[in-house]
């Protein structure tokens, strides 16, 4: 995520502001589709999953159970309770505003759904979350992620991870040759056109890129 920055600093610098900015879930976060959206850059990827209990069980509820009301200060959890604490902090490691709230003890305790929200030794649910900006953003980046037209652009990205592979096992583009950024730059060039020229002769000879591979465990799992 914060190699992000980097970048697209970088690209900036040398005059090559991307429109679009292709990046797999390890990429990407709130901070920085805030962050790209300043630069004029289109942060596209999906999100990574939650990995609270509760987004990973079917009854119970997470964030997305609960409404947040930014001016009022509060939120209101699925049962209609709304909560007694909204305290605003700034996290140490991004310098971003992060919010978190508390319901009263007397509400969660009574509450027959209790058992689907918390399993805090105390029984009061409390929540974590970033700033309106940041929050706000992410929301956008998981609605996009379920559109049709998002994954008919992320599909550009398709084969990355291969073709990474394929210039470090079969061209050696981890390992320079030479001294001097200059000439480590041309070994790099001559290494991608060499990886095209042999890509474009497999095709002519009528050989396909094969599917995903399979483990051998996997390949135990009956079909259904």
């Amino acid at each position: 995520m914060q190699v992000n920055d980097t970048i697209q600093t970088e690209l900036i610098a040398r005059a090559l502001r991307p429109e679009t900015h292709l990046v797999n879930a390890g990429y990407l976060s709130g901070d920085g589709l805030v962050e790209s959206q300043a630069r004029g850059i289109d942060l596209v990827g999906p999100l990574r999953e939650s990995s609270s209990w509760q987004s990973r069980t079917a009854d119970a509820f997470d964030l997305s159970a609960f409404v947040i009301q930014w001016e009022q200060r509060q939120v209101t959890c699925p049962e209609g309770q709304v909560s007694t604490m909204w305290s605003e902090r700034s996290l140490s490691w991004t310098r971003r505003p992060a919010v978190q709230v508390k319901f009263s003890a007397s509400s969660c305790r009574n509450c027959s759904v209790q058992s689907r929200c918390t399993r805090a030794k105390s029984g009061v649910r409390t929540l974590g979350f970033p700033d309106r900006v940041t929050f706000e953003a992410l929301q956008k980046a998981r609605e996009r992620a379920g559109q049709a037209d998002f994954h008919l652009a992320y599909r550009d990205r398709a084969g990355i991870e291969a073709t990474v592979s394929q210039g470090v096992r079969r061209f050696g583009v981890r390992v320079a040759r030479y001294r001097g950024r200059a000439k480590v730059a041309f070994q790099e060039l001559s290494a991608a056109t060499a990886m095209n020229r042999v890509r474009a002769t497999q095709w002519l000879a009528g050989e396909r890129p094969e599917t995903t591979y399979r483990t051998q465990f996997a390949r135990l799992q009956p079909a259904h």
